[in-house]
C-alpha cells in the first residue's frame, strides 16, 4: 500500500512539475535521471528538453540527443541538432555530434559538408585528416589531397604521407609526392615506407619513377638500406641482374636470396637458401616458401599438389601472409579443390593488399569458377585494361568472364 501511494505522489508529482511554470533546475535533473533508471526514456527526453529551453545549457540538449541515438532517433537526433544550429552555427562539438549521426545513417555527403563547416571553426591536423579520409571514401581524390595535404603539414605524419603518396599515384601525377617523401627522407627511407611504396607502385605502374627515386638516394648516399631499398625495387621490375650485382657488394640475408632466386627462376638455389632459413629458425613462413618453390619446380603440378597445400596452411597458422593466403587460394580455385574456400583464402589476401591486381583476379576467376560471372566481371574490372592486356593469365580469365556473360 505504501508502495503504492509513492507511485501515485511520484506521477502527481512529476505532472504538476511538467505542467506548472516551476523552473527548479535540479527537480528536474533529478526527475530525468529517475525516468531514465525506469527505463521511461520518452520522459527523459522531455525533461532535458525543457531543461534545455529554460537554460539554454548545450549539456541538456547533448543528453537529449544522447537518449535519442540510443533509442536508434537518429531522425529526431539530426532535426534537433539541425533547429539548435540556427541559433548556435559555431558549436565544434555539436558539429561533431552531428557528423556522427551521418556517418551512422552513412550520409557521406552531409557528413562531409558537416565537416567542412568544422575544419572552418577548428583547423587542425586531426580535423583535416578525418576530412581527408572522407573525401577519399568518396573517391574524391582532388578533395583527399587537399586535406590531407593540410594535415600532413601540420603534424608530418609518416601515414598520412603515404595516404598521399597514393593519391597521387591514382591521379596519375606522382611527380608531385617526389618533394614531399626528399622532405620527410633525408637521407634514405625507412625499409618499410620503401617497401609499401614499391608494392603501390607496382599496382599503379610508377615503377618507372620509383627507380628514379631510389637511385637519387643511393647516389647521394651508398648505404646498406639505399641498396637494399634498390635493389627491392629492381626484383619488382624483374631487373635480376643489377639486383644481384647489389647482393654481391652488400649481405642483404637470406630472404632477399630467396627473393633473387626466385625472381630469377633458379630454384634449386632458392630451395637451398629457403631450406637453410627452415633450419635456422623454425619459423613455419618458410614451410610456405619452400612450398610455393616446389610448385613452381614440379613438372607434374598435380603430383606435389597436396603437399604444397598441406604446408601452405601449416605456413599460414598465426601468420598473416597475403601471398600464401593468395597462392593457397587460388591453387584451389584453379585446381577445383574446395573453391569456395580458395575464394576465402583469396578475400585475406586481398585485406592485406586491397589493390593487388593478381589477387583480384584470383577472386574473379573463383567467382568464375562457381558460375558467378556477373560478380567475376565485377572483380576483374578493378584491374586496369593495360594491366589485363599485359598479362596472358588475367588476359585470359578476362576473355572467359565476359564470354561466359554473354552465355
Amino acid at each position: 500500500m505504501i508502495k503504492l501511494f509513492q507511485i501515485i505522489f511520484s506521477i502527481i508529482f512529476m505532472s504538476s512539475i511538467l505542467f506548472a511554470n516551476i523552473n527548479d533546475e535540479d527537480i528536474y535533473i533529478l526527475l530525468a535521471l529517475e525516468a531514465i533508471d525506469n527505463g521511461d526514456f520518452e520522459t527523459a527526453i522531455e525533461l532535458y528538453d525543457k531543461l534545455y529551453i529554460d537554460t539554454k545549457k548545450d549539456e541538456y540538449l547533448k543528453e537529449k540527443i544522447n537518449i535519442l541515438i540510443q533509442l536508434g532517433k537518429n531522425e529526431d537526433a539530426i532535426d534537433s541538432i539541425n533547429k539548435y544550429q540556427k541559433s548556435n552555427p559555431s558549436n565544434i562539438e555539436i558539429k561533431k555530434l552531428l557528423a556522427y549521426l551521418y556517418i551512422n545513417q552513412r550520409d557521406i555527403d552531409n557528413t562531409i559538408k558537416t565537416y567542412e563547416d568544422i575544419v572552418k571553426l577548428e583547423d587542425n591536423k586531426q580535423n583535416n585528416r578525418f576530412l581527408g579520409n572522407l573525401y577519399l571514401a568518396k573517391k574524391d581524390y582532388k578533395n583527399a589531397r587537399k586535406y590531407l595535404l593540410k594535415s600532413y603539414q601540420a603534424s608530418n605524419d609518416e601515414s598520412t604521407l603515404l595516404i598521399i603518396n597514393s593519391i597521387d599515384m591514382e591521379l596519375k601525377d606522382f611527380e608531385l609526392s617526389i618533394p614531399l617523401i626528399k622532405d620527410y627522407f633525408k637521407d634514405e627511407l625507412s625499409d618499410t615506407f620503401a617497401h609499401i611504396l614499391i608494392e603501390l607502385g607496382s599496382n599503379y605502374g610508377v615503377l618507372d619513377s620509383l627507380e628514379s627515386l631510389y637511385l637519387d638516394y643511393y647516389n647521394n648516399k651508398q648505404s646498406f638500406q639505399n641498396a637494399k631499398n634498390l635493389a627491392k625495387l629492381y626484383l619488382f621490375k624483374n631487373k635480376t641482374q643489377e639486383a644481384l650485382d647489389l647482393s654481391n657488394k652488400y649481405d642483404f640475408g637470406l630472404d632477399f636470396m630467396i627473393d633473387l632466386y626466385l625472381a630469377k627462376k633458379d630454384y634449386k638455389n632458392a630451395k637451398i637458401q629457403a631450406q637453410k632459413a627452415f633450419e635456422e629458425t623454425k619459423n613455419n613462413h618458410y614451410l610456405g616458401v619452400l612450398a610455393i618453390i616446389e610448385f613452381e619446380d614440379a613438372k607434374d603440378k598435380n603430383l606435389v599438389l597436396k603437399s604444397v597445400i598441406s604446408n601452405l596452411k601449416k605456413a599460414i597458422e598465426g601468420n598473416e601472409n597475403h601471398v600464401f593466403y593468395n597462392y593457397l587460394g587460388y591453387l584451389m580455385i584453379d585446381y577445383d579443390i574446395n573453391i569456395n574456400e580458395g575464394i576465402d583464402y583469396v578475400k585475406l589476401a586481398l585485406k592485406i593488399s586491397p589493390n593487388n591486381f593478381f589477387y583480384l583476379d584470383s577472386l574473379a576467376w573463383g567467382y568464375y569458377k562457381v558460375n558467378d560471372c556477373k560478380q567475376a566481371k565485377i572483380e576483374i574490372e578493378k584491374i586496369p585494361l593495360n594491366v589485363i592486356n599485359a598479362q596472358d593469365e588475367i588476359k585470359e580469365h578476362f576473355e572467359k568472364i565476359n564470354k561466359c556473360l554473354v552465355e
